[in-house]
């Protein structure tokens, strides 16, 4: 490389040629001298372009070595050898005996499981069928009961000489003390009406000497009119007549809470009084209103509770004053 560098630098120019050339050449030899240097000149063309490609191969030659030291090498990684036989596959014959064995389990547990279903079910038919018979029993021990009740009245009945009695009706009832009655029972129906006591007469198996009945004013309070208020008393004085010897009605009591009511109270109590009086000498009526209301037919407020509906103690005791009921004492 240093010896092409100095033939460069020691090679004559042009201008150096030229110079060189003696004056006394002829012109006829002007032509060669210039075919001379022309190709004196592409020589050192050709010169100068073979170091210069020369240096670019050493440069690139420098390059290409540079590049192939900065390349990173890759890294391959070396598995160890392991030496004897390869290890097995996870699915082992232990496992699949396993995988069985569980499944086999399982399928005893759901078979305990369904025959545990299958005896509660027939424990829970054994009981439907022991409560039904347990109903009936009851059903049975309350209708020996209504019996015996019924024979220890009348006994009580011949015993006392007095006869027995019953007083039925709604909440207007509900402070009538039995303790303090001789031989009288007393069903007091909450929210009654007359078919609610017509279908209470009807289920009694007992008979009675009296039967009262104190009922009407529940139904005053609906859209029911007074004729048909008096029709259902009328089925329902027969119905008492069926279980009693003697049927006694006790007029509808007046209330202040409800004028409307009050104006059917007073219709249906005047109706009542005229079905009464046609019946037989088994049927007989109280009114109440000669002693629940004033001589100026106002309504006498201290026989009544403070809603205007259900009786005070003094009216109470009025209205089984009315009905002659006998008490203790």
């Amino acid at each position: 490389m240093a010896t092409n560098i100095a033939s460069e630098s020691d090679s004559p120019t042009v201008s150096q040629l030229l110079g060189s050339q003696s004056p006394t050449q002829s012109e006829h030899g002007d032509i060669s001298m210039t075919s001379g240097l022309t190709t004196s000149v592409n020589l050192i063309q050709e010169t100068q372009l073979e170091s210069e490609d020369e240096r670019e191969g050493e440069t690139s030659s420098v390059d290409a070595s540079a590049i192939r030291t900065l390349r990173p090498r890759a890294i391959i990684s070396k598995t160890p050898k392991t030496k004897g036989r390869p290890k097995k596959s996870l699915t082992t014959k232990n496992d699949v005996t396993a995988v069985l064995k569980a499944l086999s389990t399982m399928q005893s547990s759901i078979d305990t499981t369904n025959k545990l279903m299958q005896g509660l079910q027939t424990t829970n038919a054994d009981l439907v069928s022991q409560l039904a018979m347990k109903t009936a029993q009851c059903c049975e021990l309350d209708k020996e009961c209504r019996e015996l009740r019924s024979q220890l009245s009348k006994t009580h009945s011949t015993e006392s000489g007095l006869p027995k009695t019953l007083v039925i009706g709604s909440s207007i009832i509900r402070d009538f003390d039995t303790n303090k009655l001789h031989n009288t029972e007393v069903e007091c129906i909450r929210g009654g009406t007359v078919d609610d006591v017509h279908k209470s007469l009807t289920d009694n198996n007992a008979s009675y000497d009296r039967v009262i009945l104190q009922v009407g004013s529940n139904d005053c309070s609906k859209d029911n009119t007074p004729e048909d208020i008096a029709k259902q008393y009328q089925l329902l004085i027969k119905g008492a007549k069926n279980i009693a010897n003697e049927v006694v009605v006790s007029s509808i009591c007046p209330r202040t809470d409800k004028p409307a009511a009050q104006e059917k109270v007073d219709t249906v109590n005047a109706t009542l009084q005229g079905i009464c009086s046609d019946e037989d000498a088994s049927v007989t009526f109280i009114n109440n209103d000669l002693s629940f209301k004033l001589q100026d037919n106002s309504i006498n407020d201290g026989f009544l509770h403070g809603d205007g509906l259900h009786l005070s103690k003094p009216g109470t005791n009025r209205l089984a004053i009315n009905m002659k009921l006998k008490t203790k004492g």
